[in-house]
Order: structure tokens, then C-alpha cells, then sequence
């Protein structure tokens, strides 16, 4: 019998055995099968024997990393099967044609064979296999960044796992769910995930698999040598079995989990063995440069970190991973604080908190917060504004070893504020806000603030949204004879609910999630001084009451504890609502509004004082480093842009926005050259144009939390009431 001839008989028999040595990973006994088959051989099979081989061949190169020759393969096993009727295998080729493309990076491409697989196996009945291409998909969403669609993804294939596939597949599924769970911060659900999977008997390699994700959620979660214990078992496991890729991802995390614990050295040695890695993924390269950024950020290489986020970039910008590119951001921003670039440092961070609430990875969400509140660029109420929306993410997430180091942080942050007030009131210097304007109605104004700072009466400021109500507070505070002494600042629609109270009182160690120790509260600090409650309509009822009894009586009791402490503080409020609207409806307390109306200040729009606009538009242009201008040609550029027709819905911070638009798109810094430039952006802001970027902003932000505008409103960080203002303004039902 001829060679060939002899192939033909035992072919079937060859590839049962190579099928069953490659599902059982032998893949030392696999090459020398693969191997043993020329050339000649391959060509006397059958058009489907032939695509097994390359099928087989394929996965056997994909699971040793070699993804471009298991692409060749692949696509050699798909041009054959498409020329027979074995659809299952056709399906087979197809997911691992997504997969090889995943690796590759080409997201795009291998959702496209997925979906493929996913409908071939439906074809073909392959009941049992159907719930395989979907799991792969919804990795592919989560590796892209779309969360919200990888959840969904994989929830539809534990169903078909449930329905068809058996216990094996169930755990793959809820194992990929554990891991977006994990990425958006549901601990909880990802403890729950952990003790159904343990639930289950599991083999060594699942074990393996399922110590690997305790460990990455122990390093989210700060413990440190729980994280290193079980990474390393898992890894053993990994190496053993040669998964290069579970080897990969044990790295990774064993990285993270020494520059989390501030050991820099040995995080670089072990992103660097993953570079180091034969034919790493475009994947692991992309994130493991990300984090060795992080690394030589913290220990201050900033040349390395720059050279380092420029490979990352080009990386990440390949393969399109939306979350690696917005944690990527927050190291450019830091890396723009270190070269005193704080306009870009801002947008860097603005950018990153934009697309990781678009992604909804909420821990590298608050990352970023943790890090903008850390951060020099903003000013010290942003700084706070970014810690407090930090600490309530990581408080929901019940992370409470993140939640220790950003009180640690806020009271720092508080500490350096009182210490610098005390500095300037030693040298007899009080600082007073600058408000701009010559109107009468700016003027009358101040006149009656001069006067309220006189007395030592509670204040009530009203106006619309951006007219400036907290300048007209930190002036009436300036005013009076407690201007050397602390102002603090609260807004309640920046707060969560649940952190309000703890925050305005103070609390005692234990007293909730996240405390650590005994806190002081923001009405303790401002002792002696003026306590700014911004947003006071937002305030819930009960928190009112208590807040009434403190007015009343100068007493705060703490979260916790049972008995008072006395404080000498000063009051001042302001809404942009009709708190009298809102006392009649039964949102706000009569007894609270008049406690908080002993005095009243209402701070005109700008559509009322447009006479201010040449001094307003002259301040900002200089803070965008315009020169060589009078206030007559200032007052040109108003008049030929359009800007004195306009209503100014968000009033001078509205303004000041578009100044600062217009002069980052302006060619030059001459003052003439801004006019087409406004001109343009106030057609823009016409309420009726549908590219209105507050418009978009608004609509975006409804869309992402299904219609729900108290979600929306905290998303955007403005009351409710604004956005409900906003929303009449926009005509958007």
C-alpha cells in the first residue's frame, strides 16, 4: 500500500487522537503528530479531513502564542470548510479565527467571526456549542470597553450555558462575568460569583483559575499578601499547564498588587517579564506599558514615564482598549503637572473621568478622582469636589482600605486650608473674591452683602446657575469679622445621600463602612468661622431637620456618638430654585427656610446686566494670556460677534467657557481675530441647533443612565434642579 494510501485509512484515526490531544492540552505529544504529516500526505485526505488538520494545527499554535502562523492556519481550515457541509466545523474555525484576531487586536474583526461562529453552530444545532462564541464576544466588548454590552453578552450565555451546556461551560460564563463585574467595581457580586463557582467540584486547572480571581480582587481591594498568595498558586498551575496567558494575567496582577503596596521596584520586574514574554498579546503589551508608566511616575523618572506612555499609547491607539486609554490619560496628566502644562494636566483628567463613565469602569474611575483630587492643577474646591466623588464610588464599591486613604487625604487637604487661612489672617490680610462689574445691580448688591457681613445674621444667596452665588458667599464671609477665620464649603448634589450626614456632623470609628477612625465633621471646622451650604434645595428632609437643630442651637452630634459638641459657626446658603416653590410642594422645611432667610441677597443673570460684559470678557481674555487690548476693542468683539444679543442661559460661567473656547481655537492673540471665532460657537448655542454641545451633553447623559434624571444629575454633577432647568431649556421631553 502506497504512503498515501495508508493516510487515507488512518486519517480518521489521526485526527480523533490529535483532537483529543490538543482538548486535553498535551501539547508536547501534539508537534511530533502534526509534524509526522508531509505535505503530500495532507493532500490525499478529504477537503474536510484536510481543514481539521489545519483546524487542529491552528489551535494548537494558538494556545503556544504563535498567533500569525495559527492565523495562516486558520484561514486555510475556513477556505476548505467552506467547499464542504460540516457547519460545526466551519463554527469551530470561526471562533478561534475571533479569538487569533482578539489577540491580535482587531476587536472590529473578531466580534464579526464570533457572531459568525454564533450563528453556525445555531445552523448546524450544535445546541451544546452555541454559548462559546457568545462568551467570547462579551470579552471582546469588555476588552474594547463597552461593559454595559460585555455584561449583557455574557449573560445570554449563561442562559444557553444553562439550558445546554452543563455544569463546565456555566463556570466559564460566570467566571467572564466575574471579571466585568470585578472591572465595574461590584465587589459584592463578584464575592457571590466566587462562592457559586467554589460551589461547584472543580478540577485542578478550574481551581487554578478560580484562586487566579481571588487574587486579582484582593489586590482591588488592598491585601496585599492575600493577593500575592494566591496569584503565585494560581501562576504555579499556569506555568505547569503552559497557559501563557493565565501566566500573563497572574503577572499583570502581581504587579499591580506591589505599586499598589508602594513597591515600585518589584512591580517593574514583573511587568518586565511580561514584555519579556515570547510574542506577548497586544493586550498584555498595551496595559503592562500603561502600568509601567504608573510605576516610573511614582518614583519620579519622569523622562522614562514619557518615553514609556508614548510606547503605551501607540499600543493602546492599535488595538482601541478604551479603558487602558483613559487610565492612560490620568498618567499624561500627571505627567503635564510635572511640566507645569495645567491646562492640559485639566483635560487629561477631564478626559480620562469622561470615558470611564462612558466605559463604567467605576475603580479606574476612581482612580482618576483620586488622583485629580491629589493634584495641583485644580484648585483647592475641585480637589475636594474629585476626592468626595472618589471616596463615594469606592464606599459603594466597599473598598474601605481606599476609602481610609482618601479621608487621609481630604483632611489633609482641609488641614492645609485652615493653615493657610491662619497664615494670611497673621499678616493682616484677608482675602476678598473679585467680582467684576460696574452695573447697578452688581453694585447694589455688594452694597447690601457689605452689610450683611456686618452682622453676624444667617444668609439665604439665590440666583440662576453660574451668576456666581459662592463669590457673593466667600464676600459676605470677607466682609464680616469672621473673615480671617475658616470658610467651608459644602454642596449636597456632590455628596452621596449616605455620606452627607458623616460628612456635615463628623463620625466615630465604626460608625460606618469606611471608617476607620473618628472623623471631625465640615460644621466642626468652619468653627469660629462661616459654613457655605451650596445647593441647599438638594438637601434631603431628614438631614434639614438635623441641620435646623444645629442653626438653633450651635450643637452637632456626630454619626455614632450620643452626646454634643458646641460650635460658633455662621450660616450662608444659596439655591438656584425656588426654595419657597419647593416649602410648598413639601421638598424643604418652613422652619429651615426662615431659619436660613434672616438675611437675603438674589444675584442678578447676566442677560440682566449685559452693561458687565466688556469688564467680564476682559478679565478672562487675560487669564487666556491675550495682551495689547483695551476695553474698547474688547467691547468691539462683543458688539460684531453677537455676544451683548445673546441670553446667556449659563450666565458668567457660561461666558467664561466660551472665552476660553474661543481663545484655544483662535489662530492668533490678537483680540480682533476672536469675532468670527464667537461668532461661531454662539450659532452653536443656539437652542435650537441640535449640535449644541450642552445639548449633546445632557441628551448623552439621559441616554447612559436609561432616562433617569436624578442619575443624570449626579453623573454631571449638577442638582437636579439645574439639570431639570436645562432640560425646559432644551426642549427635550
Amino acid at each position: 500500500m502506497r504512503p498515501c494510501d495508508n493516510m487515507t485509512a488512518l486519517a480518521p484515526v489521526l485526527l480523533e487522537r490529535l483532537s483529543e490531544l490538543v482538548e486535553s492540552r498535551e501539547f508536547n505529544k501534539v508537534l511530533p503528530e502534526l509534524l509526522a504529516v508531509d505535505n503530500r500526505q495532507l493532500r490525499s485526505l478529504s477537503l474536510i479531513e484536510r481543514s481539521t488538520f489545519h483546524f487542529l494545527y491552528a489551535r494548537y499554535l494558538f494556545a503556544r502564542g504563535e498567533y500569525s502562523r495559527a492565523h495562516a492556519r486558520v484561514r486555510c481550515a475556513l477556505r476548505l470548510c467552506r467547499s464542504g457541509s460540516d457547519h460545526v466545523l466551519f463554527a469551530r474555525a470561526k471562533h478561534l479565527s475571533g479569538l487569533i484576531y482578539r489577540q491580535l487586536g482587531r476587536m472590529e474583526d473578531a466580534a464579526e467571526q464570533f457572531l459568525e461562529a454564533f450563528v453556525s453552530h445555531k445552523r448546524a444545532g450544535n445546541s451544546q456549542a452555541v454559548c462559546l462564541p457568545l462568551i467570547s464576544l462579551g470579552l471582546t466588548h469588555l476588552y474594547a470597553g463597552d461593559l454595559a454590552q460585555a455584561r449583557k453578552v455574557l449573560s445570554d450565555a449563561l442562559f444557553y450555558a444553562e439550558k445546554f451546556s452543563g455544569v463546565t461551560k456555566v463556570r466559564d460564563c460566570m467566571h467572564n462575568l466575574f471579571i466585568v463585574n470585578l472591572l465595574t467595581g461590584r465587589i459584592e457580586k463578584c464575592r457571590s460569583a466566587l462562592e457559586a463557582i467554589r460551589s461547584h467540584p472543580l478540577s485542578v486547572l478550574d481551581n487554578a483559575y478560580c484562586v487566579r480571581f481571588g487574587g486579582q480582587l484582593a489586590v482591588w481591594l488592598l491585601g496585599t499578601e492575600d493577593a500575592r498568595d494566591q496569584l503565585n498558586r494560581a501562576m504555579v498551575v499556569f506555568a505547569r499547564e503552559n497557559i501563557r496567558r493565565d501566566y500573563v494575567i497572574c503577572l499583570e496582577y502581581l504587579g499591580m498588587n506591589e505599586f499598589f503596596s508602594d513597591n515600585y521596584a518589584k512591580a517593574r520586574e514583573y511587568y518586565q517579564q511580561v514584555l519579556d514574554m515570547p510574542e506577548p498579546t497586544a493586550s498584555a503589551v498595551a496595559q503592562t506599558l500603561r502600568m509601567l508608566t504608573d510605576v516610573h511616575i511614582a518614583e519620579g523618572n519622569w523622562e522614562k514615564a514619557k518615553e514609556t506612555a508614548t510606547k503605551a499609547e501607540q499600543a493602546i491607539t492599535r488595538i482601541n482598549e478604551r479603558i487602558e486609554l483613559a487610565a492612560l490619560w490620568r498618567a499624561q496628566a500627571q505627567i503635564a503637572e510635572h511640566d507645569s502644562d495645567h491646562d492640559a494636566a485639566r483635560d487629561f483628567f477631564q478626559k480620562s473621568i469622561d470615558l470611564l463613565q462612558q466605559c463604567g469602569a467605576r475603580y479606574e474611575l476612581a482612580l482618576t478622582h483620586f488622583a485629580a483630587g491629589q493634584s495641583t492643577v485644580h484648585i483647592p474646591a475641585s480637589r475636594s469636589e474629585h476626592l468626595q466623588k472618589a471616596k463615594a464610588l469606592f464606599v459603594e464599591m466597599d473598598v474601605p482600605k481606599r476609602v481610609a486613604q482618601i479621608e487621609k487625604e481630604i483632611v489633609g487637604l482641609r488641614e492645609d486650608a485652615v493653615a493657610q487661612k491662619r497664615s494670611t489672617a497673621s499678616n493682616g490680610i484677608i482675602e476678598v473674591p473679585t467680582i467684576i462689574g460696574q452695573s447697578e445691580q452688581i453694585k447694589d448688591l455688594l452694597s447690601r452683602a457689605r452689610k450683611f457681613g456686618e452682622t453676624d445674621s444667617n444668609i439665604l444667596i439665590t440666583g440662576e446657575t453660574g451668576t456666581g452665588k459662592d463669590l457673593i458667599a466667600q464676600y459676605v464671609h470677607a466682609m464680616s469679622q469672621r473673615g480671617s477665620r475658616p470658610f467651608v464649603v459644602v454642596n449636597s448634589a456632590t455628596i452621596p445621600e449616605s455620606l452627607l450626614e458623616a460628612e456635615l456632623f463628623g463620625a466615630c470609628k465604626g460608625s460606618y463602612s469606611g471608617a476607620e477612625k473618628d472623623r471631625v465633621g465640615l460644621i466642626a471646622e468652619a468653627d469660629s468661622g462661616s459654613f457655605f451650604f451650596d445647593e441647599i434645595s438638594e438637601a434631603p428632609l431628614l438631614l434639614q431637620a438635623k441641620l435646623l437643630r444645629v442653626i438653633e442651637t450651635k450643637e452637632v452630634r456626630r454619626v455614632g456618638e450620643n452626646r454634643d459638641h458646641c460650635y460658633d459657626v455662621r450660616f450662608i446658603a444659596a439655591t438656584n430654585c425656588d426654595l419657597w416653590e419647593r416649602v410648598r410642594v413639601g421638598l424643604f422645611r418652613e422652619d429651615l427656610f426662615y431659619r436660613l432667610r434672616r438675611g437675603h441677597l438674589q444675584v442678578p443673570p447676566l442677560r440682566e446686566r449685559k452693561g458687565d460684559l466688556p469688564l467680564l470678557v476682559h478679565h478672562f481674555l487675560s487669564k487666556c494670556h491675550f495682551a495689547n487690548y483695551t476695553l474698547e476693542q474688547v467691547a468691539l468683539v462683543i458688539e460684531a460677534s453677537g455676544c451683548n444679543r445673546y441670553d446667556w442661559p449659563g450666565n458668567v460661567r457660561e461666558l467664561e467657557g466660551v472665552i476660553d473656547d474661543a481663545a484655544t481655537v483662535c489662530s492668533s492673540k490678537r483680540v480682533m481675530d476672536l469675532v468670527p471665532v464667537l461668532r461661531d460657537i454662539l450659532i452653536r448655542l443656539s437652542k435650537n441647533d441640535p449640535e449644541n454641545p450642552e445639548r449633546a451633553a445632557l441628551m448623552a447623559a439621559l441616554e447612559r443612565n436609561s432616562g433617569n434624571k436624578s442619575a443624570a444629575a449626579r453623573e454631571l454633577g449638577i442638582p437636579l434642579t439645574t439639570l431639570c432647568s436645562r432640560l425646559k431649556r432644551f426642549d427635550i421631553t
